[in-house]
């Protein structure tokens, strides 16, 4: 089984979109194929480990939920699908999270697609318009655009940097509630883990 490049495993709450507040183990994995100026996440490279290094890791975390993030973890497709059915086999429900320049979900249980096409459409390709839930960052996008694609939930969610400030964000907030009444298919998510101050 080939190994995973990683940047950290971690036991927190989900602070965003469908199972936002569910208690879940995240594997972030390392590297990521867009450069957005506003990512807030730490994706170098910290460690690997293979599927079953993995598995041993977090059969100390109470939860069969899992979390695979990056990063982008459709960059390790091979190692990241036979992690995934590891994790089956052990009962463990798995959900990906993608910027959706990929058309593989790797056998994943849940996949939330996060398009960034929207930052440069000329390198930032959003290649899978089709799983549970898209999740757009909102940044005055045409809408309609991002409607023409088959996911069970739509979520807008506001852009912010790793401290979530709701005075600085009120604005954008207030622009996305109104979106939301006009346009009920999608819905807001907010990143709890940066409200609350947690991982």
């Amino acid at each position: 089984m080939k190994s995973i490049k990683l940047n950290e495993i971690f036991f927190s709450i989900q602070g965003e979109g469908y199972h936002s507040g569910t208690a879940a183990v995240f594997i972030r994995t390392a590297n990521c194929n867009f450069s957005c100026s506003f990512c807030d996440t730490d994706f170098s490279e910290n460690m690997t480990l293979t599927g079953a290094g993995i598995l041993k890791h977090i059969k100390s975390f109470p939860v069969k939920f899992v979390v695979i993030t990056g990063g982008e973890p459709t960059l390790q497709t091979e190692a990241i699908s036979d992690l995934i059915s590891l994790l089956h086999t052990d009962g463990y429900y798995v959900s990906l999270e993608t910027n959706g320049s990929s058309l593989n979900r790797m056998g994943a249980d849940w996949i939330t697609v996060s398009p960034k096409d929207w930052v440069d459409p000329g390198l930032c390709t959003w290649l899978c318009k089709q799983g549970d839930e898209l999740k757009l960052l909102y940044n005055k996008q045409d809408l309609s655009f991002y409607e023409n694609s088959d996911f069970s939930h739509y979520f807008l969610q506001p852009i912010s940097n790793s401290n979530f400030d709701l005075n600085i964000q009120q604005p954008s907030l207030q622009q996305i509630v109104e979106i939301i009444k006009k346009h009920p298919k999608w819905r807001l998510s907010l990143q709890l883990h940066k409200i609350l101050h947690i991982q």
